[in-house]
């Protein structure tokens, strides 16, 4: 076919291509913005390793940005003209071409570049190679007469932003509405209480609702949860009791009632009686006292500013997860929400606790030692620190709830070692 070229391809190379993020003028100085020949085979080699491009290759300052590596399929031709045409009738072609490579790999800068630092004292119109040599490093305090120079105080940011890659943003043209349903939350400091409202809340349950603090004031959330749960049934689940409750009782957000569901007109703070309604927060590591060694929580930023890419889950893992989820993981998850809404609020002896954090009140902790303490205990004043009962009261309470739950956890841990240890004997 006349115009068509043709060229052998036997074996090319290959190459990888880098789409430069301006106009190349310069080969070498192009290749410094990339850090170099030997960094961008540095990249190549290692396959979760990003490129960089510092547009200023001497600064220190220079944030850079990222080009991420993906498959490509192309040629690179090397086309050569004839600068006279033919003479005619001569079997020459105007053109030659030939194959230098194939192109499998391809470095792409998709992303947005971050804010630049300049430090002080370069040109910004010319933004040429600073000088460090007032650099300092800061070891101690700085004095007051230090603070006045301005080379002190340039203390440059790592990245200003998290992405380099335009985010989804989703805006309201109508204001966001207030919940309609939230708990009274009142300071410890506040002279006056919350009285009942002028519109209670109709429902089925607020009658049953009603008895319950007239019987008791003063409540924790779980032990209302499962007591409400007892009387009136699964019906009274937790958004339904506050939805009612925050129009028959208020909460303290500190203080010895903190986090409580306190009866309208009722202050805990004129009534010595209400020491036993308050809150012991119990905290403990079970793998302290079990000699067992603490794992730490993984975090991860999953971020695309940086050198590394993140890693995709692997297929089979994906796959095992849905068959799980879709089979058993399901039910499991409901009980196991289901067990934990119905955990116990009352404390008794030989009872395990399974949370590391715990609030109970005083009335539900079935021990002799903390129900004699907190009758030997009261004090003329309430304080917001240890309420109705004396200074140290409550940390000596704590302190028994603390070796009582250590021991039914070592007691429960003993047969299950014991256990073990023969089945790998035999």
């Amino acid at each position: 076919m006349d115009g068509l070229l043709e060229a052998p391809l036997n074996t090319p190379k290959r190459l990888v291509c880098v789409a430069f993020p301006g106009y190349v003028n310069n080969v070498s100085r192009a290749l410094d913005v990339l850090g170099g020949e030997s960094r961008i085979s540095k990249v190549f080699t290692t396959g979760n390793k990003r490129l960089e491009a510092h547009l200023r290759p001497k600064d220190v300052e220079s944030i850079p940005l990222y080009a991420s590596k993906a498959h490509c399929c192309g040629v690179v031709l090397k086309i050569r003209r004839r600068k006279t045409p033919p003479p005619e009738g001569s079997s020459e072609p105007a053109a030659t071409v030939q194959v230098m490579g194939c192109v499998t790999t391809k470095y792409e800068f998709t992303g947005l570049a971050d804010f630049q630092y300049l430090p002080p004292g370069v040109n910004k119109a010319t933004a040429g190679p600073a000088s460090y040599s007032h650099a300092v490093s800061i070891t101690e305090p700085l004095s007051a007469a230090a603070l006045v120079e301005t080379d002190f105080l340039h203390i440059p940011s790592f990245l200003f932003c998290r992405s380099d890659g335009p985010l989804s943003f989703r805006a309201y043209t109508k204001p966001r509405v207030d919940r309609p349903v939230s708990a009274q939350f009142i300071p410890y400091s506040e002279d006056s209480v919350p009285l009942a409202p002028i519109k209670p809340q109709k429902h089925f349950f607020t009658p049953a609702f009603q008895k319950m603090f007239e019987e008791r004031p003063v409540w924790s959330t779980q032990a209302f949860y499962n007591v409400a749960v007892q009387r009136v049934g699964k019906k009274a689940s937790r958004v339904v009791i506050k939805k009612i409750n925050s129009t028959l009782a208020y909460m303290f957000s500190s203080g010895p009632w903190r986090l409580c569901w306190v009866k309208r007109g009722y202050d805990p703070r004129t009534d010595p009686a209400a020491a036993k309604y308050q809150v012991l927060d119990f905290r403990s590591k079970r793998s302290v006292y079990l000699g067992k060694p603490e794992k730490g929580r993984s975090q991860r930023l999953t971020s695309s500013m940086g050198p590394t890419m993140a890693k995709p889950p692997s297929q089979a893992s994906s796959v095992s997860l849905v068959r799980s989820v879709g089979s058993t993981g399901s039910a499991a998850a409901a009980a196991a929400a289901a067990a934990k809404d119905m955990e116990s609020h009352v404390y008794q002896p030989g009872q395990k606790v399974n949370q590391g954090q715990k609030l109970f009140q005083v009335c539900d902790v079935i021990l002799d030692d903390v129900q004699d303490r907190m009758t030997s205990g009261k004090a003329d004043a309430c304080t917001e620190k240890d309420g109705w009962l004396s200074s140290g009261t409550m940390d000596a309470m704590r302190a028994v709830l603390t070796q009582h739950v250590q021991e039914a956890d070592m007691y429960s841990e003993a047969p299950a070692a014991a256990a073990a240890a023969t089945d790998s004997a035999t």
